[in-house]
């Protein structure tokens, strides 16, 4: 699996949402996906929910920082369940794809690439 098939992947997932932005990042830290609630299309990310698997945990999670720090003051509700449905089926996918997604993560790492260098 390559990096273009975890973004189309994670696509799939989530073409049927009609009410997020979507952000996908790949660093050497992981993979997210931040899902941005923008009804009004004003594109302030001010209701972002990001979802991440995390390399060093080896785990999914929405980091408690990036979200309290995205999240505006004037939220009237938190997370609901349509939303809930699909960082379930992000953080699933994820956690199934966790060897490419480390892989993938790890190329990135220049530690990583001068280690190959070295064998």
């Amino acid at each position: 699996m390559n990096t273009l098939n975890i973004i189309n992947d994670l696509i799939d997932i989530i073409k049927n949402n009609k009410r997020h932005n979507v952000k996908i990042t790949i660093d050497t830290s992981g993979v997210t996906v931040y899902l941005d609630d923008d009804p009004d299309e004003t594109y302030e990310e001010k209701y972002v929910i990001p979802v991440k698997y995390d390399t060093l945990y080896e785990c999914c999670h929405i980091p408690h920082d990036e979200y309290i720090e995205s999240m505006s003051n004037d939220t009237a509700i938190g997370i609901d369940k349509e939303e809930i449905e699909l960082i379930q089926k992000i953080m699933e996918y994820l956690e199934n794809n966790k060897s490419e997604v480390q892989n993938i993560c790890n190329i990135l790492s220049v530690r990583y690439r001068k280690d190959l260098d070295n064998k």
